[in-house]
């Protein structure tokens, strides 16, 4: 291979990761997440999968504003990003406050722990005193109904290696995470 070449290609790559990466976080979008997760299934490479969602986002974005829940949701991209290292596994943002991440490393149980705990320890930050001490807010919910609502918290829903090793695309694993998310 020659060095142009090899330059050639990282630069064609670059160009493709920021294609499809998300303009808030930078992180990978759902066109190379999916590719991925295909390229695992296909070499059958054991990996597990979590779907991160942001629980009470949306009641924290009418009450704070765009801005702020911006801010909530690159401070999920930031607590994932320093959670779960490269040798550990794959972040992507496919959209509004849902992250994916592929597992490959075989600590990926504690690592969502750790994401888990450290959002939660990150989240008040975001709120007004007033609202840390309530221990939440209250916003209208989607029928129109003034509603108490938790600080946003992290969720994850998990797909194990045992299951992922039986799928055949990123659909089947897609489908299982937000199963098991509810």
């Amino acid at each position: 291979v020659s060095v142009l070449s090899l330059l050639e290609a990282i630069t064609q790559q670059q160009i493709d990761n920021a294609k499809y990466a998300n303009p808030l976080t930078l992180l990978p979008g759902s066109v190379p997440i999916n590719a991925e997760i295909n390229r695992l299934i296909a070499q059958k490479i054991p990996f597990s999968f979590g779907y991160f969602d942001l629980d009470h986002f949306k009641p924290f974005n009418d009450i704070y504003g765009y801005s702020a829940g911006d801010d909530i949701i690159k401070a999920v991209a930031t607590t994932l990003t320093q959670c779960v290292p490269p040798s550990s596994g794959k972040i992507g943002h496919i959209g509004g406050d849902d992250f994916i991440v592929i597992f490959t490393g075989e600590d990926w149980l504690e690592r969502c722990q750790l994401a888990l705990d450290t959002f939660e320890k990150m989240v008040p930050n975001y709120y007004s005193e007033a609202d840390v001490k309530a221990g939440g807010i209250h916003a209208e919910n989607r029928t129109g109904e003034k509603c108490f609502f938790p600080l946003t918290s992290l969720s994850v829903g998990l797909v194990e290696p045992s299951t992922t090793l039986q799928c055949h695309s990123h659909v089947d694993i897609a489908d299982l995470a937000s199963e098991s998310k509810k």
